[in-house]
């Protein structure tokens, strides 16, 4: 079975986006990543698992301050190793990997694979030092000659890549904004809470 950025996860009923597969620079074992509000929901524990592969569950969730972060609309889930095969941060049906985040600029041109939508693009307007009850967030917007339809639900947790260097920029959280408007979370933001890294394929070895 492989884990791999851009699959559908289901918690407790909640359905969501496999944002990266990460590894705690304090720790030996592995980690998804995805959202707050899809793992965790209020619930504060929940086991993992892929609707598109029988409903198999691959992790588990704990609420703490080392896997959890409301404000930020982040958590993490360790990956039961003893059900998944292979790990890799290569996304869904693409030959493209997600290797390091980066930091954003103003009207950068975006792509995200997510669980509802697919492979879609956009572009990032601005930085927000908070929006509403997310801190802090990343406003996207429609791409000129882009979908007009480029998130919707179940995309929660998707990675929002730089369309030019691929490299990992946010991860989605809220779509269906006044003005056709999704908000994501700093990518590098959410490493540096988590302390982790993203996985690179021969770091299992």
């Amino acid at each position: 079975m492989k884990l791999q950025p851009g699959i559908d996860i289901s918690c407790n009923g909640r359905l969501g986006t496999l944002g990266l597969v990460l590894k705690k620079k304090d720790s030996e074992k592995y980690y998804l990543l995805s959202c707050w509000h899809v793992i965790d929901g209020n619930e504060g524990s929940a086991n993992i698992s892929i609707p598109s592969l029988s409903d198999q569950v691959v992790a588990t969730y704990q609420r703490s301050m080392n896997t959890a972060n409301e404000q930020m609309d982040c958590a993490i889930a360790e990956i039961d190793m003893t059900v998944v095969q292979d790990l890799t941060n290569q996304i869904f049906e693409s030959d493209k990997k997600i290797k390091k985040a980066s930091y954003w600029q103003d009207e950068m041109p975006l792509v995200k694979t997510g669980a509802a939508t697919g492979r879609t693009s956009a572009k990032l307007l601005y930085a927000l030092d908070n929006f509403g009850n997310l801190n802090p967030a990343i406003k996207i917007g429609q791409l000129d000659e882009g979908e007009e339809l480029y998130c919707q639900h179940g995309d929660s947790g998707a990675i929002w890549c730089s369309l030019a260097s691929g490299n990992g920029i946010a991860m989605h959280s809220k779509g269906g904004l006044p003005g056709n408007e999704a908000a994501a979370v700093p990518l590098k933001v959410i490493l540096q809470y988590f302390n982790a890294s993203i996985l690179l394929d021969d770091s299992t070895n």
